[in-house]
């Protein structure tokens, strides 16, 4: 079993959020500027942070037109993303050799922190419930750190067969 995973390290350059019109702004800034990478690790997609119709639009862009891109996914629940339905796990079931949801393995859902990385860019938010975030447009140094951080829960992450088959909710 692997250790559990410690609170990342937060950029002393990164620009302090408050608020949920900046932060949503600050992520699709982010997702409309990369160009291969997007990782996204929260707690189910917050929705009214995820589930925006223009940050859809910027990660469908970024998986269908980007290079290679690569775009990966990991929640800790997913009760309320797939009884209510989201746009981002409805563009994963449709495109799913470039997007890609797992979740998080048991031992690792304790935090409560989310991330999003796109390419050199950072989001972090401490809490998912608090609207508080901080954000670099690019620092290769945090985004290594969190990406290191990202593929080790992602390699002990569960392929949920939940997020896979597309469930039509009425």
């Amino acid at each position: 079993m692997e250790p559990p995973v410690s609170p990342p390290e937060v950029s002393d350059d990164a620009e302090r959020l408050e608020g949920l019109a900046a932060i949503r702004c600050a992520t699709l800034s982010l997702v409309q500027a990369a160009k291969y990478d997007l990782a996204i690790c929260s707690h189910e997609l917050e929705p009214l942070l995820y589930n925006e119709e223009s940050f859809t639009e910027a990660v469908s862009h970024l998986a269908r037109n980007g290079r290679h891109a690569r775009v990966r996914l990991l929640i800790r629940e997913h009760d309320t993303l797939v009884r209510q339905g989201h746009r981002l796990l409805r563009l994963a079931q449709q495109i799913p050799s470039h997007i890609e949801i797992r979740r998080i393995a048991p031992e690792h859902r304790h935090s409560m922190h989310g991330f999003l990385i796109a390419d050199d860019g950072v989001f972090y938010q401490p809490q998912t419930t608090v609207y508080e975030a901080r954000v670099s447009m690019h620092d290769r140094r945090w985004a290594r750190s969190l990406s290191a951080e990202f593929q080790r829960l992602w390699d002990y992450s569960i392929d949920d067969p939940h997020l896979r088959r597309l469930a039509f909710v009425g």
